[in-house]
């Protein structure tokens, strides 16, 4: 699914800025004034990320992530245009907030940083609570690795698993190689860039062959790749398969 991130920022140019870079790698940001948690709750309980652009003391800024941050399960990241202090930086730390990134740095860096947060965020809460995901004509049980479809099913290796979950977490967004690469590299740190390729290709012809489309997963020329298929989680203790 798409990431839905919302970005307090008083400087309306700045946010335009942001919004069309994460847009053109497809996460949704939605811009707040600063400050306006209080004012309708909503948004800020829905998103995957919550941006805060420190635009005031960083004191005030941990006063205030301490009280949001109970209130939401998702990271809170605060950004700021100017150089911070290891005092100011450990405040803001302390108060709750997951990253602390100030200036120098380029949206590049920002959208990475989001994305690293929101997967960690993901991955904890999936291990407080097992969840099963139904995309397209499967299903796929966490726990088991096991790929599902009505009338069969197929134990995958752990990669291929791994990367699977990377796809459907990240859903229509177009992911890089080098994001794949790390997200996989814990199962075994001498792939390449080339292994990648062979370990997409590995896992869409095991979707074909279990009568998916090839083009379900497609490749980015030059870039990676993009998930296209709508996913939707399953609480672990329903009967997957019955569902689909």
């Amino acid at each position: 699914m798409m990431q839905k991130i919302l970005f307090e920022e008083r400087d309306l140019e700045r946010a335009a800025e942001v919004t069309r870079f994460f847009e053109r790698h497809l996460v949704s940001l939605s811009v707040r004034a600063p400050m306006t948690f209080d004012s309708d709750t909503a948004p800020y309980r829905a998103a995957d990320a919550i941006l805060l652009s420190l635009g005031a003391d960083a004191s005030e800024v941990a006063r205030y992530v301490s009280y949001v941050c109970p209130q939401v399960t998702c990271p809170i990241i605060v950004v700021s245009d100017r150089v911070l202090s290891d005092i100011e930086a450990l405040k803001i730390l302390e108060s709750g907030a997951s990253d602390c990134l100030a200036s120098p740095y380029c949206d590049r860096v920002l959208l990475a940083r989001v994305r690293a947060r929101v997967r960690r965020n993901i991955i904890v809460r999936a291990r407080m609570r097992p969840q099963n995901y139904r995309f397209d004509k499967f299903g796929l049980d966490t726990q088991s690795r096991e790929l599902l479809t009505a009338r069969s099913s197929a134990r995958l290796p752990r990669k291929e698993c791994t990367l699977l979950m990377h796809f459907m977490l990240n859903n229509h967004a177009a992911i890089t190689r080098e994001e794949l690469l790390e997200v996989v590299s814990a199962e075994d740190l001498d792939l390449s860039d080339r292994s990648i390729d062979s370990l997409v290709s590995r896992l869409r012809e095991r979707l074909v062959a279990m009568g998916g489309r090839a083009e379900i997963i497609r490749t980015i020329r030059g870039f990676g790749y993009a998930f296209e298929s709508t996913v939707e989680p399953i609480a672990g203790d329903e009967d997957l398969r019955a569902l689909l």
